[in-house]
């Protein structure tokens, strides 16, 4: 008998915790929050009424832990961006709303949160211009408006804050590679930040996706898109712009779609701007922080994980070849060679007796630079008093005034 009214006691005591549970704590109209304590090197199930995405708040050390659902493990890795007092596992997005799943505690223990998101599904985005069918036209690329991504979620309310860019930080969001419907990422990234971080709105200034599609991120209202101030950049967001690359990048590279949007979208600012993709600038987090530089730049961080940091030498070149690609004024009588320019270039001089240069930086600083010799109608120049970078190279003939791009990379 009484080890039937044991049985009973535990039974209750396991329903109320199940029921309490479920219930939850709302902490926005999408996001529900649960407390509840945890042993290491356990598997705990759940349910819940309906998720798109999954992170967790906890306390010690990540190692081991992982969450399975509709027979896939997937493994958890530390948010990098979040900045509370607690450590934040990764936004783990699913493609498919589910109602349970199991975590595996790893090395963790103690009392954890978690934050399960329904960000309500919505048609995928299609038909949605790459950035390559406007690369020609040298203007801003085609994206995805918040109106279309944000269909059905709160909008954000707040009074906005703009800077002038002085860096372009890159990131990676640290979510599943194997999601397909990049419209549901931004939107459960859009929702933890909001609900869950309780942030204003979405973190970054714009999103790419690996197809190459490119989702505008925090809604700047009547202001500029590449200007709206963000929350991405270890608390030091002035002067900043965020772009956010969906995915975890840390061993494996970002596709080459989303490397050519990047660019694209890079020279597209940076010329709009008047940034030298090769300078640096001072920031406070860094005193020679690059142009287009990663997120660990300015903080201890992997972001944006080591296979895209490791290429952002390419994304900086690349960038610049961009820019010079999109030349004020192109003729086929002017040309410049080699461009990249490593120590020389020469010009093919236009005919005519009377022939002026002029150096101009990206912001406009003069540089007086003289031919070291001319011959055979051309005109030698060395750069070696130059810093690597994109420059204006003026060309006055007796005829007209002629523009070029010139990079230099010593």
């Amino acid at each position: 008998m009484r080890q039937y009214f044991w049985v009973l006691i535990l039974l209750f005591a396991s329903l109320m915790a199940h029921a309490q549970y479920d219930q939850g704590r709302k902490v926005g109209a999408n996001t529900r929050l649960w407390r509840t304590k945890v042993e290491s090197e356990q598997l705990y199930s759940f349910a819940v009424e309906k998720a798109t995405s999954v992170t967790i708040r906890y306390e010690g050390i990540l190692e081991g832990a992982y969450i399975e659902t509709a027979g896939k493990k997937y493994a958890l890795s530390q948010d990098e961006h979040h900045q509370g007092k607690s450590n934040s596992t990764n936004l783990l997005i699913f493609d498919a709303s589910i109602s349970e799943f199991s975590f595996f505690t790893g090395a963790i223990s103690g009392e954890i949160q978690i934050i399960v998101i329904d960000a309500e599904r919505t048609k995928r985005v299609s038909g949605v211009p790459r950035l390559n069918e406007q690369y020609a036209k040298c203007g801003e690329p085609a994206m995805v408006d918040q109106s279309i991504w944000r269909e059905g979620l709160p909008e954000p309310s707040y009074n906005r804050s703009f800077t002038v860019t002085e860096n372009i930080i890159i990131h990676h969001s640290a979510t599943s590679n194997e999601v397909s419907d990049y419209t549901n990422v931004v939107r459960n990234i859009y929702l933890y930040h909001t609900q869950g971080n309780g942030w204003s709105d979405i973190g970054y200034n714009y999103l790419i996706a690996p197809d190459g599609t490119i989702f505008k991120g925090r809604d700047p209202g009547n202001g500029d898109q590449d200007a709206v101030i963000g929350a991405h950049f270890c608390g030091r967001n002035s002067t900043t712009m965020g772009v956010c690359l969906m995915g975890t990048y840390t061993n494996i590279s970002p596709s080459d779609e989303m490397l050519e949007s990047l660019s694209l979208l890079l020279s597209w600012k940076a010329d709009k701007g008047g940034l030298n993709p090769f300078a640096t600038n001072s920031h406070p987090l860094n005193t020679a922080l690059p142009v287009i530089a990663g997120h660990r730049d300015g903080c201890s961080t992997e972001c944006p994980g080591q296979a895209t940091y490791g290429r952002l030498v390419e994304v900086r070149n690349t960038t610049a070849d961009a820019i010079e690609a999109c030349s004020e004024k192109e003729t086929a009588m002017f040309s410049i060679y080699p461009n990249p320019a490593s120590s020389f270039f020469k010009v093919e001089l236009v005919g005519g007796d009377d022939h002026r240069f002029e150096l101009y930086d990206m912001r406009g600083q003069f540089f007086k630079i003289e031919p070291q010799q001319m011959h055979d109608e051309i005109a030698t120049f060395s750069t070696g008093h130059l810093i690597s970078g994109v420059y204006i190279l003026h060309y006055q003939s007796a005829d007209e005034l002629i523009k070029r791009r010139l990079i230099v990379s010593n």
